[in-house]
C-alpha cells in the first residue's frame, strides 16, 4: 500500500521473564505483536504455584503493531515471584483475498507475520520444554537442572531409577551396615570376655601363690626378686596368713581391692629392719588410698589394748560432759537456779517471756541516762527522727493540695507539721490544714486547724500534732485547703516531722 512502511518479524524472541519486587507494575515487551490481545502472562510464586492473569482484567497491554509494547498489571507482585510475558496470537487466518482483486502488501505481510509468530510460539512452548540432546553429536539428554518426575521403576539394567528405588537401595545398605556393626559388637564382647577371664585367672594365680599351691614369682627367699609398685588386681589374703610386700610405698590401682582375712596380716616393709613396734594386727609402713589422697602411717598407730583404753577414756569424758550439761547452778555460782527460760527470767526478777512489761521486774533501775554526744537515734530505735521540708507549691482555690509527704516505717510515732501560705494579689478567706494519709483531702476535727479570716500577706501556722501507730510502711501528707477567689495566686510550703515514741 502506498505511503505505508510495513514491518517484519525480524526477531525470534516471543517471550520474556521478569522477577517481582513488590513495587513494579509496568513491564516492557521487547518483541513485535499484532494485537494487544495477543499478549498472555503466567505468574509463579516462590513455591512454584502457577497463576494465569487475564488480559484486560488483571493487566492491560499497549503497543500492538510496533516493535514492542508495555504490560501494566493491576497489582505489583512481591519478591520471589516470577512473571512470564509471551505472545499468544489466536491460531486463525483472517486475511481474505478476492479473485481478480488487489494483492495489498500490508495485509499479505501481516498474514505472514502471524504465521511466523505462531511458529515461534510453538517453538518456545514445546521445543524448549522437551527433554532433548544438547546437540546432534551428544549421546545423552540434558534436563538443564530440572527434575524429571513420574519415572517408573526400572526393568532393564540400563533403565533410569526414581527416588523411591534409590531410597530402598540405601535402606538395604543401612541394614547391611547395621549387620556388620552387630557382628563387630559381638567380636568386641567376646574379646572383653576373654580379657575378664584372663584377669580372673591372674587373680586366682596370685591366690595360689599366697596359699602355697604354686611357687612364688617374687620370693623373699631368692637371692634377688622384685614385684610391681602397684597392686593391679584385687587380692584376698586368706585367713591365718602373713603377707609381705616390699617398698617405701605400695599403691592399689583404682577399682582394685585388697582384703585381709581373719587373723592375717599384711606387712609392707620399706627396707629397714622390722621392729617389734611394727608387729600389730595390720603391719605396714604406709597404706595409701587408690587416688593417693590420704596416707596413713600404720607404724604410729597404738596397740589394740591402747586403743581400747583410749576409747574408754573418751566414753568417760562424754558421760562427764553430759552430766555437767544437765546441772542447774544457782545465781551465786553463775547460774540462774532454773532449767527453763521462763524459770530463769523469774529468778532474775523479769516478767515471763512475751510480756509487754519485761522491764517491770528490774526494780533496781531508777533512771536511764540520755546521750551526751549529740548523736541521733538509729533507724528503728526509740527517739528516731524523720523530717521533710517541701518546696513552694501553687495552690488552687477550693481544692485540697499536698504540700509535703513523709514515709513512716512500722511503729508508734508523734507527727507534727507547719505550713506557710504566700498570697500574691489574692485575698485568702478560708484555709484548713491537717496531717493525713490522703494527699487529696484534709482530716476532720480534732486533727486539723481551720481559720476563716481575710489574709493578704504571708501566713504561717502549726498544724495539730498527731499520734500515728502503724504496722506497715505508710506515707502521710501535710494537706491544705484554701479559698482565695479568682484573682491572684497563692503558693504553699510545708514542713513535717515525725519522732518514734516506741
Amino acid at each position: 500500500m502506498s505511503g505505508e512502511n510495513p514491518m517484519t518479524v525480524s526477531s525470534t524472541q516471543s517471550h520474556i521473564e521478569y522477577a517481582g519486587d513488590g513495587s513494579t507494575k509496568v513491564f516492557s515487551i521487547p518483541f513485535r505483536f499484532l494485537q494487544n490481545g495477543d499478549i498472555s502472562a503466567m505468574v509463579a510464586d516462590s513455591d512454584g504455584n502457577i497463576a494465569t492473569p487475564t488480559n484486560g482484567a488483571d493487566f492491560s497491554v499497549s503497543g500492538a503493531g510496533g516493535d514492542g509494547g508495555v504490560v501494566t498489571f493491576n497489582t505489583a507482585y512481591p519478591s520471589g515471584y516470577n512473571i512470564l510475558l509471551y505472545r499468544d496470537p489466536p491460531a486463525t487466518q483472517e486475511t481474505k483475498y478476492y479473485e481478480n482483486g488487489k494483492f495489498p502488501a500490508a495485509s499479505h505481510e501481516a498474514a505472514l507475520d502471524k504465521l511466523t509468530m505462531l511458529i515461534q510460539e510453538r517453538g518456545w512452548k514445546f521445543d524448549s520444554l522437551a527433554l532433548k540432546r544438547p546437540n546432534v553429536f551428544a549421546s545423552y539428554y540434558d534436563s538443564e537442572q530440572n527434575r524429571i518426575a513420574n519415572v517408573a521403576p526400572p526393568e532393564d539394567g540400563a533403565d533410569a531409577i526414581n527416588k523411591n528405588y534409590a531410597d530402598a537401595i540405601g535402606s538395604g545398605a543401612s541394614s547391611y551396615t547395621d549387620q556388620q556393626l552387630a557382628k563387630e559388637a559381638q567380636i568386641r564382647e567376646a574379646a572383653d570376655k576373654l580379657e575378664t577371664n584372663a584377669r580372673a585367672e591372674a587373680d586366682a594365680n596370685i591366690q595360689r601363690q599366697l596359699t602355697g599351691e604354686v611357687p612364688l614369682e617374687a620370693s623373699a627367699f631368692s637371692v634377688i626378686s622384685w614385684h610391681d609398685q602397684t597392686v593391679d588386681s584385687s587380692i584376698e589374703i586368706p585367713a591365718n596368713k602373713n603377707a609381705w610386700s616390699f617398698g617405701e610405698q605400695l599403691g592399689i590401682s583404682p577399682g582394685q581391692v585388697v582384703t585381709i582375712g581373719e587373723n592375717s596380716s599384711w606387712t609392707v616393709a620399706n627396707g629397714r629392719a622390722v621392729e617389734d613396734a611394727d608387729l600389730h594386727n595390720v603391719i605396714a609402713d604406709q597404706i595409701t588410698t587408690s587416688d593417693g589422697s590420704k596416707v596413713v602411717q600404720v607404724a604410729s598407730l597404738a596397740s589394740e589394748s591402747e586403743i581400747t583404753s583410749l576409747q574408754a577414756q573418751v566414753d568417760a569424758l562424754g558421760d562427764r560432759v553430759t552430766t555437767e550439761e544437765s546441772k542447774v547452778n544457782d545465781i551465786a555460782h553463775g547460774g540462774t537456779g532454773a532449767s527453763t527460760k521462763d524459770g530463769a527470767r523469774t529468778s532474775l526478777g523479769a516478767a515471763a517471756s512475751g510480756s509487754n512489761s519485761d522491764i517491770t521486774g528490774l526494780q533496781k533501775v531508777t533512771s536511764i541516762a540520755g546521750v551526751k554526744d549529740g548523736s541521733s537515734a538509729a533507724a528503728g530505735s526509740i527517739g528516731e527522727v524523720i523530717e521533710v521540708t517541701g518546696t513552694a507549691t501553687a495552690l488552687t482555690s477550693g481544692t485540697a493540695k499536698s504540700l509535703v509527704s513523709i514515709s513512716l516505717t512500722p511503729g508508734d510515732w508523734d507527727v507534727s507539721a507547719t505550713m506557710l501560705h504566700e498570697p500574691s494579689g489574692a485575698t485568702i478567706s478560708t484555709w484548713v490544714g491537717s496531717i493525713n494519709n490522703n494527699a487529696a483531702a484534709v482530716a476532720d476535727f480534732p486533727n486539723r486547724v481551720h481559720q476563716s479570716v481575710s489574709i493578704t500577706g504571708y501566713n504561717s501556722v502549726v498544724v495539730p500534732q498527731r499520734r500515728i501507730n502503724i504496722s506497715a510502711n505508710t506515707t502521710f501528707y501535710l494537706t491544705t485547703f484554701v479559698n482565695f477567689g479568682t484573682s491572684g495566686t497563692v503558693n504553699g510550703t510545708g514542713y513535717i516531722r515525725a519522732r518514734r515514741a516506741r
